[in-house]
């Protein structure tokens, strides 16, 4: 993903907004701008593009994808929506992504490292997603967009947003309807049905007083198709029901008070079937509440001088078929974190002390600092350090084998705990090239990984330490006003140092690569990007990668005079070059499709 020329303002940081240019940690901005370029339907396909996050492909079209960050496990990485957290107390990981209508996401911020001296549970980062924006004064707008593509699909789109009286408001949905995408001989029944809707009210009765209100509704069923080393197939539903109440206060122009009210029902229904049959192997039924409230104070002593301080308390039901009774967990923080700037210094240390219920007590402070470099005209160097953790979730720990199977519980497993160093320069040449440099280094203690006990079951256990560590570059050039190119590379690896050995079949990627091309003159627009993907996966996963995916996006906009404020026809085709490709055998990629639809603004 292009660095952008316009430097954004980040939330994740600190809890409140600040200059992307003012911030030590290592985070990548993905704008609105930058999303409606992609040929990308939901935010788990954005993430595709950047090169440091692994959003495995998998089949597309809906289908549950985990997501990682700088070689982490998919569970190390908190994903949330304007805060509201979505992982869930099953695995650990967040099942969203896929879920969420892209047309409410304002940009998506990712924090690469760990993070838990704002956030909590974050050893391997975060991922924000942040809504759109409106006020009392927001124009109205509104979008409606059809399209289809190969596989039986087809999606309907839309999005409004204005504002009437003292209120703002904002509304985005998606209509999603998928055939399968595995070759006909192995097709026992694939297919994919998506509900979407994100919508948003602001009341402004002052200008010292707001309250927001954000609802969103996620529904997902997902037919997988039998696999193609196994005779079976599994059928997953996924609803999600989220919500906040947010209630800001301005007291004066040097202090912003904020209390928040957040909620988030989770289900995850899955049947696995014996074919040609049909016959229930198994089932499982898994339900995740989450209860949460935050109070924030944001205080500016001047110009150069900010503290934000808060309290947050959640609350953590988990009801499963894998547990004879439900568990609860309950989990409550303070935090503070400062931020100090003399010219070309600026300096933020933080810190959170996590009282889990379950897995204990956890300090994590943080440090860092950027520095513009003064014989370098816009390039500065940016430094983090930060003690993080990940805690596991709960049926780790309360697994009950109440049907025969091949897992059981570990009452004594423990949170991981990492300390985590980000490092790296960034700048631009001229308004021509923009270019960044970053090296990361994690030590990760009480690892957990998947090990046969003595029983021959499988169980999750920490091991003593993990060494987690490589290096990214992205860059873009502005070959003219209306061609340019970027380019960006991660690698990475994972060592056990118990062992010395390199730890591989964790679903990440070793190393990626990212390019891109993109054109626009006038109504017309072009883009082409590239993935390249190097897997850990292990030896039975039959890997076929390595080779780069190109992925294409035309589109021509209508004058707003001919039809409304403008339409906008658009074609994207997916895998070029037709390439076979899988990070696992069972989860192969699309071949070569098209996708074409058109998008009326009024």
């Amino acid at each position: 993903m292009e660095i952008p020329l316009v430097l954004p303002t980040v939330v994740s940081s600190r809890r409140t907004p600040v200059p992307i240019k003012y911030v030590p940690e290592n985070i990548t901005v993905i704008t609105r701008k930058q999303i409606q370029e992609l040929p990308a339907n939901d935010p788990a396909e954005v993430l595709e593009y950047v090169s440091d996050v692994d959003a495995d492909a998998r089949t597309k079209f809906g289908h549950f994808r985990p997501v990682s960050i700088q070689g982490s496990e998919s569970r190390q990485v908190l994903v949330m929506v304007d805060g509201i957290p979505f992982n869930t107390q099953v695995s650990g990981q967040a099942d969203i992504l896929t879920a969420l209508p892209l047309r409410g996401i304002e940009q998506i911020e990712i924090t690469k490292g760990a993070a838990s001296s704002v956030w909590g549970s974050s050893a391997g980062g975060v991922i924000d997603l942040v809504t759109r924006a409106v006020s009392k004064s927001t124009p109205p707008k509104s979008m409606i967009q059809t399209r289809f593509s190969q596989f039986n699909t087809r999606a309907y789109d839309f999005e409004t947003e204005g504002s009437v009286s003292d209120f703002g408001y904002s509304f985005s949905g998606t209509y999603l309807d998928a055939g399968g995408v595995r070759p006909k001989i192995t097709v026992g029944r694939e297919d994919v049905m998506q509900k979407k809707f994100l919508g948003k009210i602001v009341a402004e009765p002052s200008d010292m007083f707001s309250v927001t209100t954000t609802y969103g509704y996620a529904g997902d069923t997902a037919h997988e198709g039998v696999f193609p080393s196994f005779p079976f197939r599994d059928e997953i539903s996924y609803l999600a029901r989220y919500g906040q109440v947010s209630f800001e206060a301005h007291p004066s122009e040097d202090q912003d008070l904020e209390l928040s009210l957040n909620m988030n029902r989770q289900s995850i229904q899955s049947e696995f079937l014996l074919s040609p049959s049909d016959f229930v192997f198994s089932t499982a039924d898994s339900r995740d509440l989450y209860y949460g409230s935050g109070f924030k104070s944001v205080t500016r002593f001047d110009e150069r001088n900010s503290l934000v301080a808060g309290y947050d308390l959640g609350w953590h039901t988990l009801k499963t078929t894998f547990m004879a009774r439900s568990r609860d967990i309950r989990i409550q923080a303070p935090y503070a974190n400062y931020q100090m700037t003399w010219a070309p210094v600026s300096v933020t240390a933080g810190v959170r002390y996590d009282q889990n219920e379950e897995f204990g007590e956890q300090l994590s402070p943080s440090a860092g600092f950027v520095f513009d470099i003064p014989f370098l005209p816009e390039t500065s160097f940016q430094s983090n350090i930060a003690r993080g953790f990940s805690a596991p979730p709960l049926l780790w720990k309360y697994f009950e084998d109440i049907a025969p199977g091949v897992s059981v519980n570990n009452p004594d497993i423990r949170p991981e705990r990492a300390l985590s160093v980000q490092a790296g320069f960034k700048g631009r040449i001229a308004k021509i090239l923009s270019w960044s440099f970053s090296v990361y280094r994690s030590k990760i203690t009480d690892a957990i990984a998947t090990v046969l006990n003595a029983n021959n079951k499988f169980i999750k256990e920490n091991f003593n330490k993990f060494r987690q560590q490589g290096l990214e570059t992205d860059l873009e050039l502005a070959l003219s006003k209306e061609l340019a190119f970027t380019f960006a590379a991660n690698v990475n690896d994972v060592i056990n140092q118990e062992t010395g050995d390199e730890v591989s079949g964790r679903g990440v990627t070793k190393k990626n690569y990212r390019l891109g091309l993109r054109w626009k003159h006038a109504a017309f627009g072009a883009a082409v990007f590239g993935k390249y993907d190097h897997w850990d996966s292990s030896h039975s996963s039959q890997v076929n990668d390595r080779k780069f995916i190109f992925d294409m996006r035309l589109n021509y906009t209508i004058p707003k005079h001919w039809i409304g404020e403008g339409t906008t026809l658009f074609v994207n085709v997916f895998n070029l070059t037709n390439s076979k490709y899988w990070s696992d055998f069972n989860f192969p990629s699309p071949r070569r499709y098209f996708e074409g639809g058109v998008a009326l603004a009024f």
